[in-house]
C-alpha cells in the first residue's frame, strides 16, 4: 500500500510540474487552452488583449477576428479590434468595428469616442492623399 501511495504521489507531482509550465505567462496559458479546446471565443479575445499589451498588434487583430468568427455579437472583441486597427493606421476598418460595438452596446462611451476619433483620422488620411 505504501509503495502504491508513493507512486501515486510521484505521478501526481510529475503531472503538476508539467501543468505549471502552462502558467508561465498568460500567452502560454491561453495558447495551451486554445490547443485543448475549440470554439473558445473568450480565450481568443483574451489572447488578443495580451498580444496588444505586448504591442503585437497583428497577432492581436487575428485573435479578435477569430473570436468574432465564433461569436460575431461580442462587443468587447469588436471594440478591442477597433482599437488595434486604429493603432496600426487602419482607420476605415476601425470605424466599422467601433460602429458595431455601438450597435451591440449603445451606451459604450469609449466606443463612441473611438468612432469619432477614427472617423476624423480616416478623413485626414483621405484629404492628405489628394494632390
Amino acid at each position: 500500500m505504501a509503495t502504491l501511495a508513493v507512486a501515486v504521489v510521484l505521478a501526481s507531482g510529475a503531472i503538476a510540474f508539467h501543468q505549471v509550465g502552462y502558467w508561465k505567462d498568460s500567452v502560454t496559458l491561453f495558447e495551451h487552452t486554445l490547443a485543448t479546446t475549440s470554439g473558445n471565443w473568450l480565450i481568443h479575445s483574451d489572447l488578443g488583449i495580451e498580444f496588444a499589451d505586448q504591442k503585437r498588434y497583428d497577432e492581436a487583430i487575428a485573435q479578435y477576428r477569430e473570436a468574432l468568427r465564433i461569436r460575431p455579437d461580442y462587443p468587447d472583441a469588436h471594440f478591442n479590434l477597433a482599437v488595434d486597427l486604429e493603432q496600426t493606421g487602419r482607420f476605415d476598418e476601425a470605424v466599422v468595428h467601433y460602429g458595431e460595438t455601438l450597435r451591440l452596446s449603445p451606451a459604450d462611451r469609449d466606443a463612441a469616442n473611438g468612432l469619432v476619433r477614427a472617423q476624423k483620422r480616416a478623413l485626414e488620411n483621405m484629404s492628405g492623399a489628394r494632390p
